[in-house]
Parts: C-alpha cells; structure tokens; sequence
C-alpha cells in the first residue's frame, strides 16, 4: 500500500514520540483510512507492556498537533487512532449500498467506522 506524505509524516511523528519514550517497536504498512479517523498499527517489542502505550494517548495527541488521539489493543498489535485533517462527509447512498450488500436478516444503518 502506498501511504501519503501525511501519512508518512504522522508515522515518523509517532515513531519519534514512541522512541523518545524508550518505546521499542515498529509500524506495520498496512493504514486504515476512515471518513473521521486514520489507523496506524504498532507492533511493539516483547518486553513493552501495553498499558503504558495506552496511556501516552495524550502526549501522543500534543505532539501530532490534534485534539485527541486513541490507543487501544488489537488482535495482533496495537491501533494508534489518528483524527483525519479534513473530515469526509458521510453519503447516505453509499452508506444505504453497504447495508443492502450485507447478508444479514435485519440490516441496520449506523454509520461507518475506519474498515467502511
């Protein structure tokens, strides 16, 4: 996947944050792109308890210059949640397109998250 300067930009930000901190470990190329958020995966090394990542949500969000910044675990490493510098606006026809593409038997239009 090929990532955009922001992108790139935000990733280095984090990375230096992170390492600032003696926070070891590397982002995965794979970025997330929602209308509101974007997704960085980290992958920490093994001796880096997760609970301290969790909590640099803050410092994180002060050094990327946005309002906030969350952090949470993932199956297989850890969501750094990034707000998007312009916010896409949400269409209700394509939003109404997913929902009738599920198979479920009672679809329910909620909205969209980071994965569409």
């Amino acid at each position: 996947m090929n990532l955009t300067p922001d992108q790139l930009g935000t990733i280095a930000k984090l990375q230096l944050k992170l390492s600032n901190l003696k926070i070891d470990g590397h982002f995965l190329p794979e970025v997330s792109v929602g209308p509101i958020v974007t997704l960085y995966k980290f992958l920490p090394s093994n001796m880096t308890r997760v609970s301290h990542i969790e909590n640099l949500a803050d410092d994180m969000a002060i050094s990327l210059g946005v309002e906030a910044v969350q952090i949470s675990r993932l199956h297989d490493s850890i969501g750094i949640f990034v707000p998007n510098k312009e916010r896409k606006v949400l269409e209700f026809k394509e939003s109404v397109g997913a929902v009738w593409t599920s198979k479920a038997k009672l679809p329910i239009l909620l909205g969209m998250d980071h994965l569409g």
